[in-house]
Formats: C-alpha cells, sequence, structure tokens
C-alpha cells in the first residue's frame, strides 16, 4: 500500500541526483546525452519501484469481498496470504476521515496488523495515530475495542477513538 505521490516525489530527486551527477562532469559533458540517459535512468528505477510495490498486481493478495452498502466500510478482503482478512474501514477523526486498515487472522477477531492513514489530522496530535509506536500495540487484541481498550494519543482523544470505531466496524462486518 503505498501512496503514489510519495513514489513520485522519490523519483523526482532520484530524476535530479542522476542528472547531476550524469551532467554534472562526472560521467558525461554533453548536456542532452546526459539528459536522455537520466530519463531512461529513472524509467528503470520506476519500473522496479512499481513491480515492487505490487502496483501491477492485486496488492491486496486476497479474494474481494462484497462491501456495497456497507456504511464505513471502503473495501475487505479474505483468504489474505497469511489466512486471514483485511478489511479497510474510514471512520471519521477530528479533522476528516480516517482510513483505518486492519487485517485479522482466520478467527476474524483477532488483530494482527493496523495501518492508519490520517491526512487531515493535525500532524502533532490526531496525526500521530499513524505512527507505529500507536498502531504497534493493537496487534495481538481482540475486537471490538474501545478508547479505554488502548493507550490512546494525550491531545488526540477523538482520533484515538476513531481508530476504534474503525477498528470494530471492521470486525463487526467480518461477523456479519
Amino acid at each position: 500500500m503505498y501512496d503514489i505521490v510519495e513514489i513520485g516525489q522519490k523519483l523526482t530527486n532520484v530524476s535530479k541526483i542522476s542528472y547531476i551527477f550524469l551532467y554534472g562532469g562526472i560521467v558525461m559533458k554533453d548536456k542532452k546525452l546526459a539528459t536522455i540517459v537520466s530519463l531512461l535512468f529513472v524509467a528503470v528505477i520506476t519500473f522496479f519501484a512499481l513491480l515492487g510495490s505490487n502496483f501491477f498486481l492485486n496488492s491486496t493478495d486476497g479474494d474481494s469481498m462484497d462491501v456495497a452498502g456497507v456504511e464505513g466500510i471502503k473495501e475487505a478482503y479474505e483468504n489474505t496470504a497469511d489466512g486471514g482478512y483485511r478489511v479497510v474501514a474510514t471512520p471519521k477523526g477530528f479533522g476528516g476521515d480516517l482510513e483505518v486498515t486492519v487485517s485479522f487472522n482466520a478467527d476474524r477477531k483477532t488483530i494482527t496488523n493496523v495501518e492508519i492513514k490520517a491526512p487531515d489530522e493535525t500532524p502533532t496530535l490526531g496525526g500521530k495515530v499513524v505512527e507505529s509506536d500507536f498502531t504497534s500495540q493493537f496487534a495481538g487484541k481482540t475486537a471490538p475495542l474501545a478508547v479505554t481498550d488502548i493507550q490512546a494519543i494525550s491531545g488526540a482523544t477523538i482520533s484515538s477513538e476513531a481508530v476504534c470505531t474503525g477498528i470494530s466496524t471492521a470486525a463487526e462486518f467480518l461477523q456479519k
């Protein structure tokens, strides 16, 4: 699950570095040739970066489940590589919707991993829900969860509650 903007920014930086390296006199003196080689270099790196991010494949590594009409669930997959389930929930945070991706083992309740995107949360408060110090506490816990079941982020109770809501919504979807 890679953010395409982040990949684009990294590739732009690689392009700049390769151009400086090639045109900067280390390898080539011809500006046009350096530009062409630089672009080829970036194209090759882009191909392998996308290949490595499963861009060309179904990165969910599971069978899609029907989520049509289910409020708060963006997508869901069963039979993932680890034999479990993956559900993407969209609870309301303080600044806007979060995207909470929850992986469950085969019992549909035990959490194996949580990944969070919180683009509209205040970076120094609710934005901390994306950090591994926060997300790592969920592994091994059983859903549904309340904010009292976790170590909430100080000053970001609404965002912490939203994550618990997303996890609980995902678990409820799998129980149906």
